[in-house]
């Protein structure tokens, strides 16, 4: 197609005329093809008839034969060969000169008149564009544009101007500019109504919970809109607006909602991956400070931090070594305390106690002697010091107003056989 003056996409048609017979009776024009190329061909079929014209063949192209014997071609004539096809004949009856040929109306167009292209019908509030053109579709920058007759503004390089809509009824365009003829254009503007869906539901939701949607216009449920997941079609809304859908998989999914003559609506869901986390949120141990086989209580309170329930094994490691443990089963979000106790035996030291992600130290040391165990030690001590004392040459002799070493030592036994019975108790 071309266009031809103002009209577009005027059709081009091609007749290959093989040979012309003029005889003494009869003339004849003999058609060897008809072209056209066409986004929307016709199917064409043996046997069709276009006007005088029949098809014959589409063997290796389609052959067309005209279905009267004779077509007269008189000097003046216009014939009728097939749709818009004629034949023009020359006016000279000594010269048989013909040429097909379509007959197009074309209304002529001033390159000095200004042309407004914009919608024909708008809804209030809606935000159209103005066009501001020669006849010849030449773009027209800096024209001035009213709208009822009030300014809003000049076209900008590609001839255009945008205006929001705000009264319903009939409106007027007009657009001006030196040099050129003005135009006017007549637009019908009609009351709102609302056309963009919403979505209404939650924007994050479990795996293993089932989504449901609302789709809405005006705050009014919308029936037999198609919902769309990750751009992939999975239903329609109810005669009440809803639709419900379990998602396959985890992660961020693009819910779109659509639905002819309104304007769609997209939303991001997240979609959580279900799990249950066991996580110590309070931590003690006591007493800090502890003597052998002397027995340490440890604490700590559990608490469910997933979104679903879970069971799970806590354990109690001392220096990186699970010890004891206790199995747990909670709901999300639910807390319990769990008790250890323990003892150590052996090895002094200090020890570092954990239960899942809280921990601390404690010292245990060796068991301390009683102050009967240390009073005994130093009268062991004393009565040696007398012992060797009282042994020394010239001690405990006659006259001295004191026993003979004999008698010394024997005082000196008794208290220590004494001693030890006391130290064995």
């Amino acid at each position: 197609t071309q266009k031809i003056g103002s009209k577009k996409d005027v059709p081009i048609i091609i007749v290959h005329v093989e040979s012309v017979f003029h005889g003494r009776e009869t003339d004849a024009a003999f058609i060897r093809g008809v072209f056209q190329i066409s986004e929307n061909p016709l199917e064409v079929k043996s046997g069709d008839e276009y006007g005088i014209m029949e098809v014959k063949s589409k063997s290796g192209g389609i052959r067309m034969e005209n279905t009267e014997e004779v077509v007269d071609l008189e000097a003046g004539d216009i014939i009728d060969v097939m749709g818009e096809i004629r034949f023009e004949v020359a006016d000279d009856p000594d010269n048989l000169r013909y040429y097909p040929f379509i007959t197009v109306d074309v209304e002529e167009e001033s390159a000095s008149t200004l042309k407004i292209n914009a919608p024909a019908t708008a809804m209030e509030r809606d935000l159209i564009t103005i066009q501001v053109t020669t006849g010849t579709d030449e773009i027209i920058l800096g024209a001035d544009v009213e709208f009822d007759g009030e300014n809003i503004g000049t076209t900008d390089s590609n001839g255009e101007i945008t205006h929001t809509l705000a009264r319903v009824g009939t409106s007027t365009i007009n657009a001006t500019k030196v040099g050129y003829e003005s135009a006017s254009k007549t637009i019908t503007v009609e009351e709102y109504v609302e056309t963009q869906l919403r979505i209404e539901s939650v924007s994050e939701i479990l795996q293993t919970e089932e989504f449901e949607l609302t789709v809405t216009v005006g705050g009014e449920p919308l029936s037999g809109a198609s919902i769309l997941v990750d751009n992939s079609s999975v239903g329609t809304t109810d005669a009440s607006g809803r639709f419900n859908y379990t998602f396959p998989a985890s992660g961020s999914h693009t819910v779109k909602a659509e639905k002819t003559g309104y304007i769609a609506a997209e939303k991001t869901i997240n979609v959580i991956k279900p799990y249950s986390k066991f996580e110590a949120t309070a931590f003690n141990i006591t007493p800090v400070n502890v003597t052998l086989k002397e027995p340490v209580a440890i604490t700590a309170k559990i608490t469910n931090t997933g979104n679903i329930r879970g069971e799970d094994e806590v354990e109690l490691k001392i220096n990186g070594t699970a010890v004891d443990s206790r199995n747990l089963t909670l709901e999300p979000g639910e807390e319990t305390s769990v008790n250890f106790t323990f003892v150590e035996s052996k090895s002094p030291g200090t020890y570092y106690a954990e239960i899942l992600n809280k921990g601390g130290e404690f010292h245990v040391e060796k068991k301390p002697m009683g102050w009967l165990l240390y009073a005994g030690i130093a009268t062991v001590i004393g009565l040696i010091v007398v012992y060797l004392v009282t042994m020394r040459p010239g001690f405990g002799t006659p006259g001295t107003g004191t026993g003979g070493v004999g008698s010394t030592r024997d005082k000196l036994a008794l208290k220590l056989s004494q001693l030890k019975m006391k130290v064995k108790k």
